[in-house]
């Protein structure tokens, strides 16, 4: 089986045209760090985490479009736990917008809750999920 895994979008020495065109896009390109998701040695999707006090936020989770409906999206959010865990952080937060046209609202809200995150009370445009450390 391969395994998914992040690597530092800065580690790369020639990330892939519309990964790296994705890292400057990001809208909080300049405030996040940005991983590449790597399947074996190719470069499958962009990841865009900001670190707060105790918690992970995902500004941007994009997975190459033929590689889309493979589960790797759900793998990459227990990857970012893993992460979070590792740096001792109690939660992770996240707003399920659809960055792409061809992803539907609905199918990322889906993954969000399958997954454990819930809107916050305070602010339900903002998901959390918190962990267990």
């Amino acid at each position: 089986m391969t395994i998914l895994r992040l690597v530092l979008f800065s580690e790369v020495s020639t990330p892939p045209p519309e990964l790296q065109l994705r890292s400057t896009e990001s809208p909080k390109s300049g405030c996040t760090t940005h991983y590449l998701l790597m399947l074996a040695a190719e470069a499958v999707g962009f990841l865009s985490l900001d670190r707060t006090e105790h918690e992970l936020g995902i500004y941007e989770i994009w997975i190459r479009s033929d590689k889309r409906r493979q589960g790797l999206a759900r793998h990459c959010l227990c990857l970012i736990e893993e992460l979070a865990a590792s740096e001792s952080r109690t939660g992770l937060w996240v707003r399920p917008v659809p960055l792409s046209p061809d992803t539907a609202a609905d199918e990322l809200v889906n993954l969000y809750v399958n997954t454990g995150y819930r809107p916050d009370r305070a602010d339900p445009e903002l998901w959390r999920k918190w962990l267990q450390v």
